[in-house]
């Protein structure tokens, strides 16, 4: 494992490890790892999308049959994301305080 040290104006180290994050735990040397733990970015876009689906067929069946609009909107949109790789309820997630990082991490 080869470390190219890098250093920054604002006196803050940081460094290349050749092998990556892998090599560093195989060489024993010290991990901090973060405590909390937040669900997949991936996940939650599934969570979400499934849950409107769930709740726009609910809905048509039980109080407006237009609701059913609302889980062809989230299917056309599941659509759209697997053609062109961009999911615009991924990035609305990505901006939620959960899913930001802590400054200095």
């Amino acid at each position: 494992m080869i470390v190219y040290p890098i250093y920054r104006p604002s006196n803050r180290s940081s460094l290349i490890i050749e092998g990556g994050t892998l090599a560093w735990i195989d060489a024993n040397l010290p991990v901090t790892r973060g405590t909390t733990k937040v669900i997949s970015l991936e996940r939650q876009v599934r969570i979400v999308a499934g849950g409107l689906v769930f709740a726009g067929v609910l809905l048509a069946h039980f109080v407006d049959p237009y609701f059913i609009w609302l889980a062809g909107f989230v299917g056309a949109g599941l659509v759209f994301a697997g053609i062109t790789d961009f999911c615009g309820m991924g990035l609305l997630l990505a901006k939620l305080p959960w899913n930001k990082r802590l400054s200095g991490h």
